[in-house]
């Protein structure tokens, strides 16, 4: 075996180890991921995006499967899909910028914290996590809070709070 043919072994050998460290991950990833074509109006403006790929933790997390996905824009798989979301990835994609957002969708009833990036020049991807739940319990404490606040002024009586490390003491109107 000649030193090129060995060369050559190693270069695929290599290629293919990597190949494989990126499904491994693409796959394995916690993080939603897709990676997306944005689609302009005759003006250039962003209205639309094509479904170029996505990894498993994508559909787990919005319910949206790949081989029905794939090739199609986001309006014909979701078409309630809010404009925020079309100008947003438009940014990315046209402009480069990498952008990080928390954000509801309307159509999949989610919040999303999602990472987005230009991988190449008309395309963006998207890495995100579902924190609806967070959202929701950050949401009840906000009316606990409310409720408690008005019970407290309907009663007239006054809340106190002590630190006992930081040794501080915090009262409300009423004290």
């Amino acid at each position: 075996m000649s030193a090129d043919s060995e060369k050559n072994i190693s270069v695929e050998d290599a290629l293919r180890e990597s190949e494989e460290r990126y499904t491994l991950l693409f796959n394995k990833m916690l993080d939603g991921y897709a990676l997306h074509e944005i689609i302009c109006d005759d003006k250039g403006d962003p209205c639309d995006y094509r479904f170029l790929e996505v990894n498993p933790a994508f559909e787990g997390f919005t319910g949206l499967r790949p081989d029905k996905i794939i090739g199609r824009t986001v309006l014909e798989v979701l078409p309630e899909t809010e404009t925020h979301w079309i100008k947003t990835y438009g940014k990315v994609a046209l402009g480069g910028k990498s952008i990080h957002f928390e954000n509801y969708h309307q159509e999949l009833d989610k919040y999303f914290d999602v990472v987005s990036f230009r991988p190449r020049e008309g395309q963006f991807a998207v890495t995100f996590t579902d924190i609806t739940e967070r959202k929701k319990a950050e949401l009840d404490l906000r009316l606990t809070n409310q409720r408690m606040s008005l019970a407290a002024d309907s009663a007239g009586i006054g809340i106190w709070d002590l630190d006992l490390v930081k040794n501080e003491l915090v009262w409300d109107d009423w004290m």
